[in-house]
């Protein structure tokens, strides 16, 4: 393995935004179509989010929730968070009010960011039962007309707050990053909770720049060369899962790799056939979908095709 260095993930975002801005760093899918989101859009978005979250109030070694299913403003803020030294943490979108209270109240979050109605109910429901959190930030407001509590608050609207303070304060990221080290704590990961509460696992700016490394270096896990900018990686996995995010946060930023959102965990099969990923990070029920895909394709082949997959197996 070669010599492993510390990096920091804002870092990396502001030097892959400053020398190839115009390249894609993201791919959305939404209503059928690819929309391209470039590393100097991704840069602009996460320091909008960034000044947003500082509106807030949220500053150094604070606790940031987030409650979604995989999107670019997942991305985000999680790099938002990175900016301001603090600590973000994932949140699977099928857990329950009972476990985000419990999640919410073992980190310490001060803010939550939910994606939809579903996601703010729950915040809401616990709230009041979670002394450290202030605010929920919902990123779509469908269906939330009927809330009116001064703590649940868009996206669109903490933006709005955060340009008046980058207006009045344009050096705060700046400053903030200047002060980081290799020992910051970076996210909190949850395990399962299979055998007791679940445990948050802390990760700092070094455990996640090494491991990166080892899996995404020219010697590292994907063999020689390592994953690079012509690499194309779906995601679809909670990237409240370590596994996602080393691939599509941390890889995609070491790597400069296109890391392509898909429209819902149903239509993963086509987005693949779409996309033609040349890194897949999946579970065996993906395989099982895949390969289920395939073998009904297979017997409405012709006998030539048939043929060649029986011999290909």
């Amino acid at each position: 393995m070669s010599e492993l260095t510390t990096w920091h993930l804002s870092q990396r975002l502001r030097e892959n935004a400053t020398t190839t801005p115009d390249l894609v760093a993201l791919r959305e899918k939404r209503h059928g179509i690819w929309r391209d989101i470039t590393w100097g859009d991704y840069l602009a978005n996460t320091e909008m989010t960034a000044y947003a979250l500082a509106a807030l109030g949220v500053g150094p070694t604070d606790r940031v929730a987030i409650q979604s299913e995989n999107r670019p403003e997942w991305l985000y803020a999680d790099l938002a968070s990175n900016m301001l030294r603090a600590v973000i943490v994932g949140f699977y979108p099928t857990n329950p009010v009972s476990e985000i209270r419990y999640l919410l109240q073992d980190s310490g979050a001060r803010l939550i960011i939910a994606e939809d109605q579903e996601q703010v109910d729950k915040a809401m429901e616990v709230i009041d039962d979670v002394e450290t959190l202030e605010w929920i930030v919902h990123l779509d407001s469908r269906g939330l007309a009927d809330y009116d509590d001064p703590r649940l608050i868009s996206l669109d609207a903490a933006i709005a707050k955060g340009a008046e303070l980058r207006a009045s304060d344009p050096d705060l990221l700046s400053r903030v990053e200047a002060q980081k080290t290799p020992e910051d704590l970076t996210t909190l990961i949850y395990t399962s909770g299979t055998t007791g509460p679940p445990k948050g696992a802390m990760l700092t700016a070094d455990n996640i720049s090494f491991a990166t490394d080892v899996f995404a270096a020219d010697d590292g896990m994907f063999g020689k060369g390592g994953m690079t900018r012509d690499d194309v990686v779906v995601s679809y996995l909670p990237l409240s899962h370590v596994l996602e995010r080393s691939v599509t946060t941390w890889g995609g930023l070491r790597n400069s790799t296109i890391i392509h959102f898909a429209e819902s965990i149903e239509t993963v099969v086509a987005d693949l056939g779409e996309v033609q990923p040349t890194v897949l990070v999946a579970v065996p029920r993906i395989w099982e979908k895949i390969q289920a895909s395939v073998a009904i394709r297979m017997a409405n082949a012709s006998p030539v095709k048939r043929l060649a997959y029986r011999i290909s197996q």
